[in-house]
């Protein structure tokens, strides 16, 4: 699978995340742990950064997306422990449109984007080198 489309079920998985949390804020509930949830390693999407191989890992995107996401991780593990604790409002105040919640939740997003995006314009650079046209 080309890192084009890696990219594109990391950005699935991390939306997943975001419907799991709501979930365990509406049920009291949740198949994973507040410990699995702080740690950026656990989940798909960080299954997935951390098996790349060390050339993309030394890369600016890969260190902004990394970063971004254990901190997002920390955050969710937050909201997690909230919601299990039964405080649904103020697990819901962690995750409104203003939160840090959201805001790393975006932020991830975008370096996810802009990193595909970088990768395509990257794929038709070396394309156009090589006398092909897309």
């Amino acid at each position: 699978m080309q890192l084009e489309q890696q990219i594109e079920s990391a950005i699935e998985a991390h939306s997943e995340w975001k419907r799991r949390l709501n979930s365990a804020i509406d049920t009291g509930q949740s198949a994973h742990s507040v410990a699995v949830v702080c740690r950026d390693d656990r989940c798909a999407l960080g299954q997935w950064l951390h098996s790349l191989d060390g050339s993309t890992k030394d890369s600016f995107r890969w260190q902004c997306v990394r970063t971004t996401h254990a901190e997002f991780h920390a955050e969710a593990a937050q909201v997690l422990e909230l919601a299990l604790a039964g405080k649904k409002r103020d697990a819901r105040a962690r995750i409104t449109y203003s939160s840090s919640f959201t805001g790393l939740s975006n932020k991830l997003t975008a370096e996810l984007t802009a990193w595909k995006r970088e990768s395509i314009g990257q794929l038709a650079a070396h394309s156009t080198v090589l006398g092909f046209r897309g």
